[in-house]
């Protein structure tokens, strides 16, 4: 006799990060993000919001900065 399962997945969610780092270009970051939102759609995942984060230098311990890191943890939420 076969046993059948049902299988209900989570909805899988991503939020996105972008470091803009002194004299880089917004616009190819920006396309960079689109290209990984893309990316993540084919693997069923759906981004929720995308961040871009511009620095002079990057943080050693978050890369961004601590405002930043607040505002996503409260989209995270």
């Amino acid at each position: 006799m076969t046993k059948m399962y049902e299988n209900q997945q989570k909805a899988r969610k991503a939020l996105i990060i972008g470091v803009l780092i002194k004299d880089e270009s917004l616009d190819v970051l920006q396309k960079d993000l689109e290209e990984l939102t893309r990316l993540l759609q084919t693997l069923g995942i759906t981004t929720v919001k995308s961040f871009i984060q511009s620095r002079d230098t990057q943080s050693a311990r978050t890369l961004i900065g601590s405002g930043k890191v607040e505002e996503i943890r409260q989209a995270a939420i």
